[in-house]
């Protein structure tokens, strides 16, 4: 799949405290790039010199809703689920 392609957002309980939300989008985040080493992009420098690797290729938005919302997303987004599409839960 080209990397333009991926489409990628995470979707989270707003009755969450902030540092799950926070803590859980990290380590998601972080398994993307093992999930699929090709989303995996170049090595940016800082003005600083300073090297930021292992950063993917696209924008990975963070929302939030209530349960009954994410629940219905998530059953919308099973029925349309074909071999480019994964969904975590």
């Amino acid at each position: 799949m080209e990397i333009n392609n991926i489409k990628c957002v995470m979707i989270f309980d707003e009755s969450l405290p902030v540092g799950v939300i926070a803590n859980t989008a990290a380590i998601i985040g972080a398994s993307l790039g093992k999930a699929d080493p090709d989303v995996v992009g170049i090595t940016p420098v800082d003005m600083d010199g300073n090297e930021h690797s292992g950063l993917i290729q696209f924008p990975v938005p963070i929302l939030k809703s209530d349960s009954d919302t994410i629940q219905d997303i998530r059953k919308k987004a099973l029925n349309k689920l074909t071999g480019n599409l994964s969904l975590l839960r």
